[in-house]
Order: C-alpha cells, then structure tokens, then sequence
C-alpha cells in the first residue's frame, strides 16, 4: 500500500508539472504576441509620424520654391525698369546733347526786342510800341549825356540819347508782364534752365545767384560795346531782362 501511494503522489506531480509548463508556455507566447502587435502598432505611429513630417517638409519645400519664383519675377521687372530707365535717361541726355549742339551761336538779332536795338532812333521806338508812354529825363553824371526813359504799361522801358542827337536807344529792359520776350523766347517767369537751353554754354558769360548774363563768347571787355543781356534771377526765376551795351546797371 504504501508503494502505490509514492507512485501515485510522483504521478500527480509530474502531471502537474505538465500543467504548469503547459500554462507558462502559453502565457509567454501570449505575451510575445502582445508585445509584439504593441511593437508593430508603436512602429506604425512612428511612421504615421515621419510622413506627416515629410509631407509638412514638402508644403514648405514647395512654399519656399514659389517665394523663390515670385522674387526672381520681381527683380527680373526691375531689372528691367532700372535698364528702361536708365535708357530713356541716355536718350533724353544724348537729345539734350543734340539739341545744345544745333543752338544757334549769339548773334546780332539776340539783341533786338521787336526790331529795336542799340542805335535805334526814338521814331522807330515809336512806330513799334506806340506814344502812349511816361518820359523821365535826367541827366547821366558818368558821361553827361541827357537821358529820356520812356515807360511804357507793358513794362517796357526804353533809354533815349537826346543830347545833340535826334535821340538813339542807349539801353533798354523789360521790368514786368510776360508779353516781351527776347529773340529767343525768354520772357519774365521762365527758368534758368530756360536760359541755359535757349542759349551755347559759350555765350553764357555770367551764371550766378542774381544774373544770367549772355553775349559774344569772350566778350570781357568793360564797356560791353557788343551788347550784353542781363536775366535778372530770383533763385531760379527770371524776374528782369535789360539790354546793355555800356556800364552794367
């Protein structure tokens, strides 16, 4: 009796230890199973993850390339604006050049005003500007000569030798109004770069501040016995215009 009961008791432990390795084993492929669908889940968030990445990656990458594009197009425009420019700027200047190099020389008829210049009698003063004038006379103290000034509303006054003469201009200047206006078109209100444009750099003789003076290039004698025009300026605005060819007053 007591030999079946040590068999039995061996038998029930191996078959128990049967049980329990089964169980184990069971256990461990279940937990391998597991670990492994939380392995190819966690994988799969990964590469969810790095695709969304990438594809933000290429939203940029494809932003940026457009900005790329809209700069190239923008300096490309002004590129192009500034070379426009830049050409109309040459041309206008290779013009201007044109223009100046085809301007009349100074001459006899820059020193006339409606016909009337140095030397011309008081009758054709006249029978140009009419009789309707305000006469001054005086006496020059420089030279001794007796002066009748005719002003006229237009603004025209006109100096007249009367001394041992019939009377001959001595001088003449326009003082105000816009309706003279010298051979070339100057008239009170232009511009100096008027001036400058109507008139060769060779005959401009004086450029300053308060006059603009033309005549014949290299005319520096004193008593200016060629005939001289003085622009009278205000800043750049013509504000006067006389015609001497003695003292400059």
């Amino acid at each position: 009796m007591k030999i079946k009961k040590v068999s039995l008791n061996k038998r029930n432990f191996i078959i128990g230890g049967v049980l329990i390795g089964a169980m184990l084993i069971f256990t461990g492929c279940g937990q391998a199973d597991i670990s492994v669908k939380t392995y190819e889940k966690d994988n799969d968030v990964e590469i969810q993850g790095m695709n969304e990445i990438a594809k933000k990656e290429d939203v940029v990458t494809n932003q940026e390339k457009e900005q790329a594009k809209d700069e190239s197009k923008n300096e490309s425009k002004n590129e192009s604006k500034n070379e426009s420019k830049n050409e109309s700027q040459n041309e206008n200047k290779t013009t201007n050049i044109q223009k100046k190099d085809s301007v009349t020389a100074f001459g006899s008829n820059d020193l006339k005003l409606s016909g009337i210049t140095f030397g011309s009698g008081a009758e054709e003063v006249v029978n140009v500007f009419g009789a309707n004038f305000e006469s001054n006379q005086y006496e020059e103290g420089a030279t001794g000569n007796f002066i009748s000034e005719l002003s006229y509303d237009n603004g025209l006054v006109v100096a007249v030798i009367t001394s041992g003469e019939d009377g001959i201009v001595y001088w003449f200047k326009i003082t105000k109004g816009t309706q003279l206006k010298t051979a070339r078109g100057i008239k009170i209100g232009d511009t100096r770069y008027d001036i400058e444009k109507a008139y060769p750099d060779n005959s401009i003789l004086e450029n300053s501040d308060e006059n603009v003076v033309v005549g014949y290039p290299n005319d520096d004698n004193d008593y200016y016995s060629n005939g001289r025009i003085y622009f009278r300026m205000d800043g750049n605005v013509v504000t006067g215009i006389a015609y001497y060819n003695t003292y400059a007053e």
